[in-house]
């Protein structure tokens, strides 16, 4: 089945021209998208666009929580994110690898062995993209993550692998936007994901410049609770730090949300059982992922975008 899902995401990416992104607005500096990787529909990476003179993004610890079962919904609802991704690498122990920045102290030091990987990080409201050994921690940087490879430099999409698996991402928009994605059900390589991440919004892309991978398999796992909007990509591993998206002013960003969704409300019962219909008879097609550990199998269904629901897709049961 996984082989299913390598072949379905590749005729997609050699088919006919791609239809252009279409950005829905949540709330005033925040949208959302949702691009099809497969032919049948059932895979999608999930993106979120942010503005960071109306967003913080920061960073959350499983150690300050419970790093053994601490996964991107929990340390969300534990630090009033309304939108969080799974952070970078970290060791068997729960223990992250490489630079950690959490309101501006060091939590974790950085790594300088590994030159593929980058340096996300937020200065005076403006995020970049470096190196390790080009990064320089000074006072205004707020928030950093490493990890890697990093996706685009300036871009142009470096030399990557080949080998598929669920994906998870920040970059930065020619616009200087921060944008968060994750693939749901869509096992994909990380050059097909540069590629998105790099095509502009007309062919279908995200108009990225800079990009950095995050610890993806089944490690990604994606949170956003943003007025009538809620989606969930969950994952059973516990991961060891989440990035996590705050409103600055949480009332306008509020105000702006029920405005925005007012539209989405007036989903009929009868779609919304047709949605969920739709999503239960898919399942059988849903991959399996291998695990490390004792655990040996996540199968994930495809997650359900609606307005006002709280539980959303299948949680994924080890086997």
């Amino acid at each position: 089945m996984r082989l299913l899902f390598m072949i379905l995401t590749m005729l997609v990416s050699v088919s006919g021209a791609a239809q252009p992104t279409h950005w829905q607005t949540l709330a005033k500096g925040l949208d959302y998208t949702g691009i099809d990787t497969s032919t049948d529909g059932l895979g999608k990476l999930h993106a979120f666009r942010i503005d960071l003179n109306q967003y913080n993004v920061d960073l959350a610890l499983a150690q300050d929580a419970d790093p053994f079962t601490s996964t991107v919904k929990r340390l969300a609802d534990q630090n009033e994110g309304i939108i969080a991704i799974n952070g970078g690498f970290f060791s068997p122990e729960r223990v992250p690898l490489g630079l950690r920045i959490q309101d501006g102290k060091i939590r974790h030091p950085l790594k300088t062995s590994t030159s593929w990987w980058g340096v996300f990080y937020v200065e005076n409201h403006h995020a970049f993209i470096q190196p390790p050994k080009s990064f320089i921690n000074k006072k205004g940087i707020t928030f950093a993550v490493q990890a890697g490879p990093r996706l685009l430099v300036d871009g142009n999409i470096p030399n990557l692998k080949e080998n598929f698996d669920e994906r998870s991402a920040l970059c930065i928009t020619n616009n200087g936007k921060v944008i968060i994605a994750a693939t749901d059900n869509a096992p994909i390589s990380t050059l097909q994901l540069a590629t998105l991440l790099k095509k502009s919004s007309t062919e279908g892309g995200l108009d990225c410049q800079n990009a950095l991978n995050l610890d993806g398999g089944t490690s990604t796992q994606l949170y956003a609770n943003v007025g009538g909007f809620y989606l969930s990509i969950p994952s059973f591993m516990p991961i060891a730090d989440a990035i996590i998206v705050r409103a600055k002013n949480a009332k306008a960003i509020l105000q702006s949300s029920a405005r925005g969704s007012k539209a989405s409300r007036t989903l009929s019962a009868n779609k919304l059982a047709a949605s969920i219909n739709t999503n239960m008879n898919k399942k059988a097609l849903v991959s399996g992922h291998q695990t490390k550990g004792s655990l040996a199998i996540s199968k994930r269904a495809p997650s359900i975008i609606l307005p006002q629901l709280k539980v959303l897709g299948s949680t994924p049961t080890p086997t």
